[in-house]
């Protein structure tokens, strides 16, 4: 048993791939777009969200650096040479409160990242300092649709992303090698226990 086998877990990465998944799970996504120019759709006064279509790593002055999530204007796109690079183009969500689902084998464990009691603005990973993870309950759809696209991937392990925005739940992506281990000491989650059962009896 594999948590997770390399194959699927390189296959998984892509984003693209992730979307179309969620889709056929039943998740719900937001207006999204592929484009190496700016799509005519695009309004100059509306804000989007800008992805890279796969991890992207750059190195400046020798080190790492790692590229985000970004909100941008629709007049920035306009002028952005997105020829270099395509990118993935998502309506911009908000207010929105974004929720991690951690899937171990039939085991769902959804958190609430909140910072002082409200949903953050943008990508909650350039905050961390004070953001709070809380246990939450899922909707039963959205819970079976997770498991279910972490099979149809292959997967026996995913983080997923999702967002709740103006009483809607709506997917971002998935990761088959998400950090997990925060979860265990700022929520108490027992994740570790989960993986060693899963490693053990094959299914939890």
């Amino acid at each position: 048993l594999w948590v997770n086998n390399p194959i699927a877990t390189f296959k998984a990465e892509n984003k693209i791939l992730q979307l179309r998944y969620a889709k056929i799970a039943g998740l719900q996504l937001p207006q999204t777009l592929v484009a190496n120019k700016c799509p005519e759709v695009v309004d100059d006064d509306s804000d989007y969200i800008i992805k890279s279509l796969d991890t992207a790593v750059l190195r400046i002055e020798n080190k790492e650096a790692f590229v985000y999530s970004n909100v941008v204007r629709g007049n920035e796109l306009a002028h952005a040479k997105l020829s270099i690079s395509p990118v993935i183009i998502q309506d911009y969500l908000y207010p929105k409160t974004d929720i991690r689902v951690t899937v171990i084998g039939d085991s769902i464990f959804p958190v609430k990242i909140l910072l002082k009691g409200y949903g953050v603005e943008g990508d909650w990973r350039k905050i961390k300092e004070g953001v709070q993870f809380i246990e939450c309950t899922l909707p039963e759809e959205i819970s079976r649709a997770c498991v279910n696209l972490v099979r149809a991937l292959g997967l026996s392990f995913g983080a997923i992303d999702l967002i709740e925005s103006n009483d809607e739940i709506y997917f971002l992506e998935i990761n088959p090698t998400g950090e997990w281990g925060w979860l265990v000491h700022a929520a108490g989650i027992p994740l570790h226990e989960t993986i060693c059962n899963l490693l053990e009896l094959g299914n939890v």
